[in-house]
Order: C-alpha cells, then sequence, then structure tokens
C-alpha cells in the first residue's frame, strides 16, 4: 500500500472513534425522543460517514458488497428522517450502523 493511503488509513483509524461516538450520542439523543439535539449531530455524523466511505474506497480495503450495505443503511437513515421516524433513526444508527462502523474499524486497524 502506497504512503498516502497509509496515511488516510491512519488518520481514519484516529477518526473512526470520534464517528462512532458521535453515532452513539445521537442515537441516544433520538430514541430518548430529543429530535432538536438528533438532528443537530445527525449531519455531522452523515459528513463524517461520507468522509470515511471516501478513504474506504480510495484505500480499497471494503468489498463492494460491504459498500452497497453501508449505503443501503445511509438510505434507510434518510427515509426515516423524512418520515420523522426519529426512533427508528436511532435504532439504525445504533443497530445498523454501529455494527458496520465496529467492523470498519477493525479493518482499518489491521491494515496499519
Amino acid at each position: 500500500m502506497d504512503k498516502e493511503k497509509q496515511e488516510a488509513l491512519v488518520t481514519a483509524s484516529e477518526y473512526i472513534v470520534n464517528l462512532k461516538l458521535g453515532l452513539k450520542k445521537t442515537a441516544e439523543f433520538f430514541q430518548n425522543y430529543d429530535e432538536t439535539k438528533g438532528s443537530a449531530l445527525l449531519y455531522k455524523v452523515i459528513d463524517g460517514l461520507y468522509w470515511i466511505m471516501d478513504v474506504l474506497v480510495y484505500t480499497k480495503i471494503v468489498s463492494d458488497e460491504e459498500v452497497v450495505e453501508i449505503n443501503d443503511n445511509f438510505k434507510k437513515v434518510v427515509n426515516a428522517f423524512e418520515n420523522e421516524d426519529y426512533v427508528l433513526i436511532g435504532d439504525l444508527l445504533f443497530y445498523e450502523v454501529m455494527p458496520i462502523m465496529d467492523n470498519i474499524e477493525i479493518k482499518i486497524n489491521k491494515c496499519i
């Protein structure tokens, strides 16, 4: 792996820790019916998820199927937000997206 990809993975490894904390906090806000705080954090979380996705695609450490799975979960979250189903957003973030981020963190750290 070239130096630029390695540096991107190191940055992603450091960043994903904070992203997972943000995911957990956002999920908790939505699950506790605090849509205002949850919505405010959701935008930041989505930006972070897209950044991580860019790194994963750039470094090619995940399969195409995994990328599709992540994108499908993004779509579910957006759909739940459009339908104002805030508890579902919390559940999706906690039970669907968080385990994916855990696996990605493991993959990133193995590559470093």
